[in-house]
């Protein structure tokens, strides 16, 4: 076979190195190409199974919540209770602190009561003002009560607002001010 007798197209005339060096400088752009269409593939894959993965703990934590909700419910009033009766306990303790005695004075105000004569409200303030609603079988209880009030030494501004008849007693109210010292 002679050289011219070979076709065209099987002289190859690019040495052997050239010829892949060119290839593989075609199929880099394409293997790179596919390399990060696969690593934006994954990376979509990975937030998507995570967005599902925070969806479906989410609606757990929410059918969760929605199971203790009457359980909470039934929990609200005594919580309610237990926050009044402490924040009861904090103004007796200030006031027992602050008002050394008090409750002495107060005893005493009601040992002062004749036997016949009931309170049903005490009130006082910070500044000693004591309003008093009481009842008693008769209205000379109710004035023995007052008159008795009127002798102690930590009382003053003693003040007797009203008296009324009910049908089986008498309902009486008095004001008036205790030392605090």
């Amino acid at each position: 076979m002679s050289l011219g007798s070979k076709k065209k197209e099987q002289i190859n005339l690019i040495p052997e190195e050239q010829r892949v060096s060119s290839l593989s400088s075609k199929l880099t752009p394409i293997i790179i190409a596919l390399i990060i269409i696969g690593l934006e593939l994954g990376v979509f894959a990975f937030f998507r199974v995570s967005v599902f993965a925070q969806n479906e703990s989410l609606k757990k934590v929410n059918a969760d919540l929605e199971s203790q909700t009457p359980i909470w419910q039934q929990l609200e009033p005594i919580a309610s209770a237990i926050k009044n009766i402490q924040a009861k306990k904090l103004t007796y303790t200030q006031t027992t602190t602050k008002y050394v005695g008090m409750d002495k004075k107060l005893d005493k105000i009601r040992n002062l009561m004749p036997k016949d004569v009931s309170l049903n409200t005490l009130d006082i303030d910070n500044e000693g003002k004591v309003a008093v609603v009481g009842k008693s079988v008769s209205a000379d209880s109710a004035y023995q009560y007052y008159n008795v009030l009127k002798e102690q030494k930590e009382i003053s501004n003693l003040s007797f607002e009203s008296i009324s008849k009910t049908k089986s007693e008498y309902s009486f109210s008095l004001k008036f001010t205790i030392t605090l010292k």
